[in-house]
């Protein structure tokens, strides 16, 4: 009996710490929530960030943003990038950028590209540089030079020739010939044209023609012709759209020569097209196309 009883009160005793020292973020004071992002474990802070944000308690921010920074916890640094930016926080885009060039785990910099993304301004451009130079994640480095080419900051574009269009993964140089493109700097114009006229890969070579192909410009006559003669049949169809883009009625009788001399019917009907369309511009006509 006496055994019993002292097992019983032992489980009690057992218990009786773990329901004292329970934190919960939810009946916490403002004081103790900031309190909790120095004491607790991760799981406990992360809590505490939530409830933080859900009472808007930007006083917190400062501590929040040196979790990001130090924090072992790839969790914790993650929803302490989500709550600054819940609570407007002043500290988040610096700390977005740090974490964008230092935080090991591709989900983090993921959001704090995102961040940058929304809030960034002309500043971040070397930030961004950086990540399109650097990143080991092709995803982010596509993402970022996406990002400018939108915001349209030329102060990247010697980045994107020097690396971006260098990039191992293919959808990464298709993006900075895009961006490159989208920019319209004639300077930059003849290492897009290298690129689709020279490159061993058949893929680049088309995926660059049709970033052209979006805006062409008067210097990229010629390189373009040269695409019609490419032996994969979609960079010669999208040199072929680019040239009609491009509007220049001199172009016409070349399409239509390329188009006699084309031995996949696709491509004569592509060039033959183009020749039209070019054909009836010079006439000052509209082929309603």
């Amino acid at each position: 009996m006496h055994k019993a009883v002292m097992s019983g009160l032992l489980l009690v005793l057992a218990c009786l710490p773990a329901q004292a020292g329970r934190f919960k973020a939810s009946k916490a004071t403002g004081t103790e929530l900031l309190t909790c992002l120095d004491e607790q474990g991760p799981g406990t802070q992360r809590d505490c960030m939530d409830e933080i944000a859900d009472r808007r308690l930007v006083q917190a921010s400062p501590q929040i943003a040196e979790l990001v920074r130090v924090s072992p916890d790839e969790d914790v640094r993650r929803t302490g990038l989500i709550v600054l930016e819940r609570l407007g926080a002043p500290e988040m885009l610096s700390v977005a950028q740090q974490s964008l060039l230092t935080d090991p785990v591709s989900a983090n910099r993921q959001k704090s590209l995102r961040l940058v993304e929304l809030y960034g301004a002309q500043d971040s451009q070397e930030v961004l540089g950086q990540v399109i130079a650097e990143d080991q994640d092709a995803d982010i480095r596509r993402k970022a030079i996406i990002i400018a080419g939108k915001k349209q900051w030329k102060g990247i574009e010697p980045i994107l020739v020097d690396k971006g269009l260098k990039d191992p993964d293919p959808d990464v140089v298709l993006e900075a010939a895009r961006a490159i493109v989208r920019m319209g700097n004639p300077d930059s114009r003849p290492f897009i044209h290298d690129l689709m006229v020279h490159s061993p890969h058949s893929r680049t070579r088309e995926w660059v023609v049709r970033a052209v192909e979006e805006a062409p410009m008067a210097l990229d006559r010629d390189p373009l012709i040269q695409c019609l003669d490419d032996p994969d049949p979609d960079a010669a169809r999208h040199a072929a759209r680019a040239l009609r883009n491009l509007g220049d009625p001199s172009v016409a009788p070349i399409l239509r020569e390329k188009a006699m001399a084309a031995r996949e019917p696709a491509i004569a009907e592509e060039f033959s097209a183009a020749a039209l369309h070019l054909e009836v511009l010079g006439q000052g006509g509209d082929d309603g196309t």
